[in-house]
């Protein structure tokens, strides 16, 4: 049953009330005008929940702002939106068109610098994230008592002699929910095998993360990924205020999970008694990645479920760890993200944590 204003409420009761969903709870298309952003294509989702996220047409269905009753949630970076028109997957570019966001997907063939793989070439977190989506649908319909909100594509990768790869996802909300879920189902449409890197690249921002803010997950253990990073081992669940200059860190974490591999992590914010839970299983993702940026201007908490480290392909094949797929097999990947609010929520939310360790 759908629950607004903290009311449960039926489909019968909440339509003698209204005379149309997009009162409440609306997906409306957007195409952006301004500057590098020109011709690029979003929808901005409203789910009567207090969410509003906007997810990108244009770049992979990823989603960039997300908000709670008004409140930030997300990172975005110095370049913003940015056309794929003018992505240059070449060198040191990727910083140029990496816009954050709630979710920016890497892969689907390297993750990590940009290399020359036995003479392919690979771009910094590879392709997918800037990559159109095609076959969009758009479905808001009631299944029962339940007003459901979905947007599903794909993004395909593939060239002439070499890969055919393909992304089929699906970003859905409930009407007056406090969570997203992204279901992703990777098919290698090819006659070849190939690897497959995928990584979930989650940043949080101002005002959810700020001095006082705590990141929570169930550790079992951690490898800092070099030297400045190993520098902020005591310390890498903790969050400052800005700090000008700041070095990034990045932190690769083993998380306990529950028996079919289902485990979570999260930022808690006590002043503002806000959270984000992010839920996701370790079968098919591994490893959690923290990526901790400081720095005034960069402020952000990346929070990455994965199936591989930010290494690139070359090395992740050294040390045997990377993912093959079939011919025409098929890999599932789901996370969802929801939103804490309140000391009951954020409890319960920690001791779920705790009971996975």
């Amino acid at each position: 049953m759908a629950t607004y204003l903290g009311n449960e409420i039926k489909r019968e009761d909440l339509l003698r009330r209204i005379g149309n969903m997009n009162q409440l709870a609306s997906i409306k298309h957007y195409e952006m005008e301004d500057g590098r952003a020109h011709g690029f294509k979003t929808f901005e989702v409203t789910n009567g929940g207090g969410l509003v996220f906007t997810v990108l047409e244009s770049k992979c269905l990823d989603i960039s702002n997300f908000s709670f009753k008004g409140i930030n949630f997300n990172f975005i970076s110095k370049p913003g939106m940015v056309s794929p028109e003018l992505f240059n997957p070449h060198g040191q570019e990727f910083p140029r068109h990496f816009q954050g966001g709630m979710l920016y997907t890497c892969g689907m063939l390297n993750v990590g610098p940009g290399c020359n793989d036995s003479g392919t070439e690979l771009s910094q977190h590879g392709r997918v994230g800037q990559t159109p989506a095609e076959k969009v649908s758009v479905v808001s319909e009631w299944e029962g008592d339940e007003y459901i909100m979905k947007i599903s594509g794909e993004m395909r990768e593939g060239k002439v002699f070499l890969e055919n790869m393909v992304l089929k996802r699906e970003i859905s909300t409930r009407f007056g929910s406090k969570s997203i879920k992204i279901h992703d189902v990777v098919e290698n449409q090819g006659f070849e095998e190939q690897p497959l890197m995928m990584l979930y690249h989650i940043n949080l921002g101002y005002p959810l993360l700020d001095g006082g803010s705590r990141m929570v997950f169930p550790e079992v253990s951690v490898v800092p990924r070099e030297e400045v990073s190993r520098k902020g081992l005591n310390d890498l669940k903790n969050f400052s205020t800005p700090i000008d200059q700041y070095e990034e860190q990045v932190f690769y974490h083993t998380v306990a999970s529950d028996k079919d591999g289902n485990t979570m992590a999260g930022l808690i914010n006590e002043k503002l008694q806000l959270g984000v839970a992010i839920k996701y299983n370790k079968v098919n993702l591994p490893k959690l990645l923290e990526w901790k940026s400081m720095m005034s201007g960069d402020y952000t908490l990346g929070i990455e479920p994965a199936n591989c480290v930010v290494d690139n392909r070359i090395k992740e094949r050294e040390r045997g760890t990377l993912r093959m797929v079939k011919p025409f097999e098929k890999v599932c990947f789901d996370v969802e993200i929801s939103v804490l609010e309140g000391q009951i929520d954020i409890n319960n939310f920690v001791n779920h944590v705790k009971a996975l360790i």
